[in-house]
């Protein structure tokens, strides 16, 4: 159903027509201001408007006053005239009247009366403010955009202007018919994008992207394709894009991008800086008013632009700490403690455990460090996943944290996530063979571990020495070394290695030992040559 909502205004007396309002010709004016052939001569724009658009309904909003007018003699009012008019045209006709004072009761009244005849089960809605007096134009703005943020379903709504008073100034000959549609595209576009920046959520910009898009592009097409084609349909393509993996918690892709047909692709922040320069030019000309929109988008994303390839560093560190604020200031505040665990675990490195969603991360090799992690920072590391699984789980649990608490928490886990060290993991060669002397093969092995290798001297052990001494000593070696440690090849006298190995996995720290292949050969004078070729790098068994 397509209904037709316009404003009956006071006449001006005319007695060449009893209506009251002069018999004016009028054309509809498409979007470049070129008028169309169709003319309609007739004392009212609600008529025009009928003849135009074959609306099945018509509401007819008007003060007592200005209904119940008319010359001396007349058949019918003000009103009824128009009624008339438009009953003769086979269409229901609705009259809702609206107080004329300046009251606050009164000009919410005038809001209702206009909001409610915006909904409804109208598919189509023209909505016409050519005799709108005083405040009601303006309400009726305030209605449109009211309608359209709360309806669930609201309908495709046209505005228009019948420029009457234009004519004897501009000499055309007709009262131009303007479409202001393009005000509630305006409203439609600005409360999506405000809503993203808000809450990083977004719906329905890709349906008004598609038929603004879809509009522009035939535009430059008939115009001879001169210059760049629009980019309205790929911003928001964008937008879109970035809000899913936002709301989503897709790390990988809002940062690192993707891979497909074996190509790397770029991230959805990236993606949406690139389409935001794109697309200012038709917006500033096309959608003016969303230029400063595009300026917040823009400044969103590019504190979530990264070039790197593994979350790893400072510039990984500052990325996924702006992406922890993000998500605090948008309130979302499970996805913001979530992003900060994860942040932790990430910047301890290798770089196969920070590409999230590319071919080289590895699972495991996570999980070995989220353990160290935890036994690393303890009682600290576990608290913040307390709080992130007390919002997962809906605070289901005897003494759940009450929600002040856990918005606290989310503040201060961002703010730590962006002073976090950022060293090297380190790999620990705690033997008697210094890694200077390894092969090539040995320390492209370890490296694949942690980004730094460290040689430190296994202690020399008396035959005499007992436990305690065993003991006491495994401890001294375990204080000396570096806390960024996440490998360690433990290789020395028996018991102390038992004792070093039980200490670090208890630390979370992967211990290692090398094996190796020997070769025997014999020289020409006879003597014997043993040749050791390192093979691989082998974990000991969980002792802790």
């Amino acid at each position: 159903m397509h209904r037709l909502v316009t404003f009956l205004g006071i006449p001006r007396i005319s007695k060449k027509h009893e209506s009251g309002y002069e018999s004016t010709i009028y054309r509809l004016l498409d979007p470049d201001g070129r008028g169309r052939d169709e003319t309609i001569e007739t004392p009212w724009i609600a008529v025009a408007l009928v003849e135009l658009f074959h609306p099945d309904e018509v509401v007819i909003v008007s003060t007592e006053s200005a209904w119940n007018m008319g010359l001396d003699g007349a058949a019918y009012t003000h009103g009824e005239a128009l009624v008339h008019e438009l009953r003769r045209r086979d269409v229901r006709v609705e009259r809702r009247i609206i107080p004329t004072g300046l009251t606050h009761g009164d000009l919410w009244a005038q809001f209702t009366t206009l909001k409610d005849a915006l909904r409804g089960p109208a598919r189509e809605i023209t909505l016409d403010i050519t005799h709108g007096l005083r405040s009601q134009p303006f309400f009726a703005a305030a209605a449109v955009a009211f309608v359209g943020m709360v309806a669930p379903d609201r309908p495709r709504l046209r505005i228009v202007y019948g420029a009457h008073d234009l004519i004897r100034t501009l000499r055309l000959g007709y009262a131009p018919i303007v479409d202001l549609s393009l005000f509630g595209e305006i409203l439609d576009w600005t409360h999506d994008l405000l809503l993203f920046l808000k809450s990083g959520r977004i719906a329905g910009l890709a349906r008004r992207a598609e038929v603004i898009g879809r509009e522009l592009r035939k535009r430059w097409a008939d115009a001879g394709k001169q210059g760049e084609p629009p980019r309205i349909r790929e911003f928001a393509d964008a937008v879109e894009a970035f809000a899913r993996d936002l709301q989503t918690i897709r790390t990988g892709a809002l940062l690192l991008g993707g891979v497909e047909n074996g190509r790397r692709t770029p991230s959805s922040a990236k993606r949406l800086r690139k389409a935001v320069a794109a697309a200012r030019a038709d917006v500033e000309r096309h959608l003016p008013p969303l230029a400063d929109v595009l300026d917040r988008i823009e400044e969103m994303a590019r504190p979530l632009v990264f070039d790197g390839e593994a979350l790893v560093g400072e510039k990984a560190r500052d990325v996924l700490a702006a992406l922890a604020q993000l998500y605090v200031n948008m309130g979302r505040y499970m996805e913001a403690l979530t992003t900060v665990r994860e942040a932790f675990i990430s910047l301890q490195g290798p770089a196969e455990i920070a590409e999230p969603g590319l071919p080289h991360y590895d699972h495991e090799r996570r999980r070995e460090v989220d353990n160290m992690m935890r036994c690393k920072l303890g009682k600290l590391f576990e608290s913040l996943a307390q709080f992130r699984n007390d919002l997962n789980h809906a605070g289901y649990q005897k003494i759940p944290n009450p929600a002040k608490t856990l918005i606290e928490q989310a503040h201060h886990w961002a703010e730590e996530l962006a002073k976090a060290s950022c060293a090297p993991s380190v790999f620990v060669n705690l033997s008697n063979h210094a890694s200077n002397e390894w092969s090539e093969d040995q320390r492209a092995a370890a490296r694949e571990f942690a980004e730094a290798v460290i040689d430190v001297p296994f202690p020399e052990v008396p035959p005499d020495a007992d436990g305690t001494w065993i003991e006491q000593k495994a401890e001294e070696v375990l204080a000396s070394l570096p806390p960024e440690t996440t490998h360690a090849l433990v290789q020395g006298e028996f018991t102390l290695t038992m004792a070093l190995v039980k200490r670090l996995q208890a630390r979370g720290i992967r211990c290692l030992a090398a094996t190796s292949e020997r070769r025997v050969s014999r020289t020409e004078d006879g003597r014997e040559l043993r040749e050791f070729r390192f093979v691989r790098f082998r974990d000991y068994p969980p002792l802790a």
